[in-house]
């Protein structure tokens, strides 16, 4: 999809999810309720998000240059292997709104066992770890040169949280999940947007959540094949809600709740 027809692609999803989204009035179901009200509508600034932003703010001027070995399904807006930092910064970083939002999202759930898959200069990842400095969050990288910026980003931010595995994802989340015996209360993917690789991450994450698990998959409208996967894993057995707020789908796997799908307004 060239860049002109996914900036209009994108555009008309957003009428459409703004179109059928819900500001929270009417909501039936008292944990979808309390959950909007109390992390979607929260404005508070935490004692992070300040430091935080401003190492955003700096790798958006950091102009080093390296080479990249892209195993996901790339970026829309930087072409070629040989990147800048600060061009990854500018257009590849989550929106801080959704970083912040994934830090409340944790503050609520109290989640100890987190997980990220993709975790590019580390952004994503410091929000993830600063809610809880004694949580275990474990994050996946495919590239070593990405990967070095981001290790470096956690000492900065004196993060001792967070275990970088390196290398193609197929691999070493394979190994590691083989190697685990303890359950994961949140994950995060945000490593590679396509429809098949998507539907496998879900499968192999799927024997260590437990009723209390969130899964966020990151750029659900990407395409239509992650589109297309989104409403998929959204309507599995397994799944008892969803929540869609554009950028981010959501699911919860609580059994003792009705399964219903939600689009949020955010």
């Amino acid at each position: 999809m060239s860049s002109k027809n996914s900036s209009f692609y994108l555009l008309s999803q957003y009428v459409k999810y703004r179109l059928r989204s819900n500001n929270g009035h009417g909501l039936h179901s008292p944990f979808i309720f309390n959950l909007y009200n109390e992390v979607f509508k929260d404005e508070t600034t935490f004692y992070c998000f300040e430091k935080i932003e401003k190492l955003r703010n700096d790798l958006k001027l950091n102009f080093e240059e390296f080479d990249l070995e892209d195993y996901g399904a790339g970026s829309r807006s930087i072409k070629g292997k040989s990147k800048r930092i600060a061009d990854i910064a500018n257009s590849s970083l989550t929106k801080v709104k959704y970083a912040q939002l994934l830090f409340r999202l944790l503050n609520y759930t109290q989640s100890n066992k987190i997980v990220e898959l993709g975790t590019s200069l580390g952004i994503t990842t410091a929000y993830l770890a600063s809610v809880n400095k004694k949580s275990e969050v474990y994050t996946f990288e495919g590239d070593q040169s990405i990967a070095k910026v981001a290790s470096k980003n956690f000492e900065d931010l004196d993060l001792k949280n967070v275990t970088l595995k390196v290398g193609e994802f197929s691999k070493t989340l394979k190994s590691w999940l083989a190697s685990i015996d303890f359950k994961l209360d949140f994950i995060f993917l945000d490593g590679n947007h396509r429809y098949q690789s998507t539907i496998e991450y879900f499968e192999m994450f799927l024997p260590y959540v437990h009723e209390g698990t969130l899964m966020v998959f990151d750029d659900i409208r990407w395409s239509k094949g992650m589109e297309k996967a989104w409403k998929e894993l959204a309507a599995r057995n397994e799944v008892g809600v969803s929540v869609d707020v554009f950028q981010f789908g959501i699911l919860f796997f609580k059994k003792n709740q009705e399964k219903e799908d939600f689009v949020l307004r955010y």
